[in-house]
């Protein structure tokens, strides 16, 4: 794992495109692939994919405090606000305010070492308390055109 940056700032809300998801998804990269491809099939015929574009997976509780069975993310896409979504396809809005973000370039195996880190490392050297509300991931990058297969992404958490 490598830590790429630190910073406590406002962000703009974000409208999303969204898959989501109940049950395990923590260590399961074929789950997010599966899901980030049906999000895809259904994204590029409607020219939805540009080079704005954010690809970004929502975990909408804590999965530290519920059984597997509980856990719910969602992975998506930003879109335009008239964009609609159909069948599985959901729209959300990530809310505006102030997020502790992180940024790191992992392998495939260091997602959870990187989540600890911004939360019990990061967020506490500049006294920042997580609020309630969804994380999520923004991914930077594609892991199959980096030089080693990783990803560079944003952890993002809502703060006081």
């Amino acid at each position: 794992m490598k830590v790429l940056g630190f910073e406590v700032k406002e962000m703009e809300g974000m409208e999303l495109a969204s898959i989501h998801n109940v049950g395990p998804y923590m260590g399961d990269q074929k789950l997010f692939e599966n899901m980030f491809n049906k999000l895809m099939d259904w994204a590029g015929p409607k020219n939805l994919m540009t080079e704005t574009t954010k690809m970004v997976s929502v975990y909408h509780n804590d999965p530290m405090t519920l059984p597997e069975e509980e856990h719910e993310m969602s992975v998506c896409i930003s879109v335009a606000k008239e964009v609609t979504g159909s069948g599985d396809i959901k729209r959300i809005k990530l809310q505006s305010g102030k997020y502790a973000i992180g940024r790191y370039e992992l392998s495939d195996n260091e997602y959870e070492d990187a989540w600890t880190n911004i939360i019990r490392e990061k967020m506490v050297e500049a006294n920042v308390e997580m609020l309630d509300g969804e994380c999520f991931e923004v991914y930077l990058n594609n892991p199959e055109e980096h030089e080693s297969g990783k990803q560079i992404l944003d952890i993002c958490i809502p703060v006081k």
